[in-house]
């Protein structure tokens, strides 16, 4: 009799079913949630990233005379705008520019027939200007190589349907995105965008004159 009241009793206990239930599914719930946040962070960062570096693009193209030094800082600035970009750069330990990096760089395309008279001539991208805040970090001077339009940017490379007659500006932003959540397993990404502006008032747009290491005239 004692043992049927006691079966009784269990099988009425939905107090503790429910707890064992929450226990189950609550560490489920909380990843669900801190995945939810970090996919949206990350998503904003990386939508933001590719706004920047469009609008440094459309600041340079809208050049009428060469963008000295100052000018080209105050554009690369521009990363300061980016959302939560102070958290990330905490434990950088030089500000913004210890964990991110701006490069700006002005090609021209040069045909590889100089007699070439057609819409089907061959290209060469050559960079004759190039800026970054961390000279390391710049585009080099010289001929980039061209690649698919859909392969990852890089500072060496450039979008095969940009060739033609004429120059391009690009703007590359490496941002070092640190997830607020599992940094520890994870770590730091690094988002890498390039934006890319043909310029409205020259042939071509300079930068200089080069007084400094993070600014180079390429011949």
């Amino acid at each position: 009799m004692r043992k049927m009241l006691r079966f009784r009793h269990f099988s009425r206990a939905d107090g503790g079913v429910a707890a064992i239930e929450m226990a189950l599914v609550l560490p489920f719930l909380v990843l669900l949630f801190l995945g939810t946040v970090e996919i949206s962070r990350y998503y904003l960062i990386s939508k933001r990233v590719n706004n920047v570096a469009a609008s440094m693009a459309q600041l340079l193209s809208t050049s009428t005379t060469a963008r000295p030094e100052v000018q080209l800082h105050f554009i690369a600035g521009g990363i300061y705008t980016i959302p939560t970009i102070e958290p990330d750069t905490r434990a950088a330990g030089n500000g913004v520019w210890g964990a991110h990096n701006v490069s700006l760089a002005s090609i021209e395309f040069i045909p590889v027939d100089k007699n070439c008279q057609t819409s089907n001539c061959n290209f060469d991208a050559m960079v004759r200007y190039s800026y970054s805040v961390d000279s390391e970090k710049m585009r080099p001077c010289g001929k980039a190589t061209k690649v698919s339009d859909n392969v990852s940017p890089t500072r060496t490379t450039l979008p095969q349907s940009l060739y033609g007659p004429g120059s391009v500006l690009v703007a590359d932003i490496s941002y070092a995105y640190k997830p607020l959540f599992g940094t520890r397993f994870f770590g730091e990404m690094t988002l890498f965008r390039s934006a890319f502006m043909a310029p409205r008032y020259m042939p071509i747009v300079p930068f200089g004159p080069a007084k400094a290491p993070n600014l180079r005239l390429c011949s």
